[in-house]
Parts: structure tokens; C-alpha cells; sequence
């Protein structure tokens, strides 16, 4: 028969070689290429694997029927060092897939987490509540505000202020701060005048009853300013706290994840990764309640700043207004007396 030496294999590399008998010849292939051919049946004498070879045979079979080169040329291809029958489309596989990662999260949810995960929701309901509700009271304490001082200085126009502060509708103390301040330094000089005309004194508001009417608006101011910065407290701890736990969620999260790899002994990226991403989820979720609360504070504290500054210059002219109207009994008042 015929036979063909073919070509050295190369060192250090793997390569499949099969042998096929047909009854009539010897074949021989090399990664599914024909190699070399020797005619003839084969002895059937003991076969001897191994002798005077040199280096590494990974896998050895026998097939009793012989097999066609297509068979060689696919287990070339599906079980060589560079396989090439099957490829995969890594980005296709992210693209199809995405739509079950949060899936994938929640499922690997330690308890940890998911206590730390309710905490923060119930602390973002009660900024969502606080800044809701703060916004509209400020809303309507700037449009009662607004309302009381026209019908503020209408009254301040039709009177010359001898006889004390005018009334003003009761329907403005609800909401307005302003109104409540007035009804305070109207109560309060109403009170001084009636001291000043049983005691005869020549002066109808005496300066240290001026000082102390002052004290009184001070102090109605604070309370005020105090009703206007109520439940902004809660906005704050969402803001500063609101990280730090999400923080100790996600510590913990990796913790745990970390310790359940080191009790199974080994390292699989596949039971690390869905863990590690779930611990991250927690950081997540405190930012997501403390930057709507900082947005939302920020800007609340500057309307309630603008109310506080309304109410301080308020009490400064309605102060001014007493000292200047009510300081001494007019000369005719003191003859008919």
C-alpha cells in the first residue's frame, strides 16, 4: 500500500489522532485531517497502547465499527485546547437576562437585610408624610400671612391707636403666625392701658411696659418659629441616619456572605456575587431615603426661614408703633380728668 510520513506534531501542544481499519486499510488522522495511510488489515495479535511513545495521552477509546472522518473532524473541534462548535454571545446573555436582577436580589435577601430595608422604608415614609404636610402648611401660613397683613394696615390706617390695637377678624389666627403675634401685643397693651388710666399716670405706656410687651412677642416669636420647625427633626435623621444604616445593612450582608463561603470550604462566584450584590442593595436603599430628604428639608427650611424673618420684622414695627403712639395722654385727656 501507500503511506505518507505527514508532518512532525509540535511540542507542548495537544492533538487528536485516530487510528481506522476498514478491513482493507490503515488510516490515520490528525486533529480530523487525514495524515497517512497504510493498506492492509490489522494482526490479531494483543494490541499494546503506549510503547515508544513519549508524552501525555488525556483520553484513549476503541470503536468496533470503523468511524468516518466526520466523527474525528467533531471531536477535533467540540474537545480540543481552543474549542470552536459552540460559541456564546456574552452580551446577548446580559441583554435577555436583565430584567430578573432585582429578581435575583431580593431572592438573596439575608434577614439582616431585610430588617434593615423595612427600617428605611418606614423612615421614607415619614419624610415623605413630613415634607408633604410641612409644605402644605407653610403654603397656607403664606397666604393667611398675607391676608392679615392688608387687613393689618387698613386697620393701622383708620385709627390713631390712643384707645389700643384694633380688632381683627378671628378667621386669620388659624394659620397666620402674624395674627396670633398682633393678638398677643394687642392683649398686652390693652393690659397696660387700663393700668395706666386707674393710676393716673400722665404717660399711658410707661417704657418698661414697652420692654416687657416686647418680652411677650419674643416669646409668642419663639413658640411660633417652634411650630414652624416641628417634625423637621425626622427629615434630618433621614438625612444623617439614613446611609449609616443602609451602611450597617450592607456590612453585615457581606459578613454573612463571606462567613457561608468560608463554612462551605470553597470559593464559587456564582454563591458570592447574587450575596454581595443583595448586602449592596441596603446601602441603596439609605440613600434613596436620605437624598429626597435633603432635597425636600433644604428647601422647606428656606420657606420656613422666610416665615421667621416675616414674623421678626413684624414684631419689630409693631413695636415701634407702640412706642411711638402710646406714650403720652394726650393734654386734653388730663384737663377733663
Amino acid at each position: 500500500g501507500s503511506r505518507s510520513a505527514g508532518a512532525a506534531l509540535p511540542a507542548g501542544t495537544w492533538a487528536h489522532v485516530a487510528l481506522v481499519n476498514d478491513g482493507q486499510k490503515s488510516s490515520l488522522f490528525v486533529n480530523g485531517q487525514p495524515a497517512g495511510e497504510v493498506a492492509g488489515a490489522l494482526s490479531a495479535g494483543p494490541a499494546v497502547l503506549g510503547q515508544g511513545f513519549a508524552g501525555e495521552i488525556d483520553e484513549f477509546r476503541v470503536a468496533g465499527v470503523a468511524l468516518p472522518q466526520a466523527a474525528f473532524q467533531l471531536a477535533a473541534a467540540s474537545e480540543g485546547q481552543g474549542a470552536k462548535l459552540l460559541t456564546f454571545d456574552t452580551a446577548e446573555q446580559t441583554e435577555s437576562g436583565g430584567h430578573n436582577y432585582f429578581g435575583i436580589l431580593f431572592k438573596a435577601l439575608t434577614v439582616d437585610a431585610w430588617v434593615v430595608i423595612i427600617i428605611l422604608g418606614f423612615m421614607l415614609a415619614l419624610a415623605i408624610w413630613v415634607m408633604i404636610s410641612k409644605g402644605l402648611m407653610l403654603g397656607r401660613t403664606t397666604r393667611a400671612n398675607e391676608e392679615f397683613l392688608d387687613a393689618y394696615r387698613q386697620s393701622a390706617r383708620a385709627s390713631n391707636g390712643h384707645d389700643g390695637l384694633g380688632d381683627l377678624p378671628a378667621s386669620l389666627n388659624a394659620h397666620s403666625p402674624l395674627a396670633r403675634l398682633y393678638q398677643i401685643g394687642r392683649r398686652e397693651l390693652g393690659l397696660r392701658l387700663a393700668e395706666g388710666r386707674a393710676s393716673g399716670s400722665r404717660f399711658a405706656v410707661r417704657p418698661q411696659s414697652i420692654a416687657a410687651i416686647r418680652s411677650a412677642l419674643d416669646a409668642g416669636q419663639v413658640r411660633e418659629s417652634q411650630k414652624l420647625n416641628k417634625w423637621m427633626v425626622l427629615l434630618t435623621i433621614a438625612i444623617s441616619g439614613g446611609p449609616f444604616i443602609g451602611l450597617l445593612g450592607t456590612v453585615l450582608g457581606v459578613m454573612i456572605t463571606f462567613a457561608s463561603v468560608a463554612a462551605a470550604g470553597e470559593v464559587n462566584i456564582n454563591a458570592i456575587a447574587p450575596g454581595i450584590a443583595a448586602a449592596l442593595l441596603a446601602t441603596v436603599a439609605g440613600l434613596a431615603v436620605a437624598i429626597p430628604a435633603l432635597f425636600g428639608y433644604n428647601y422647606l427650611l428656606s420657606r420656613v426661614e422666610d416665615v421667621t424673618a416675616d414674623n421678626q420684622i413684624f414684631v419689630d414695627e409693631l413695636e415701634k408703633r407702640i412706642a411711638e403712639t402710646w406714650q403720652d395722654v394726650p393734654a386734653a385727656a388730663l384737663a377733663a380728668e
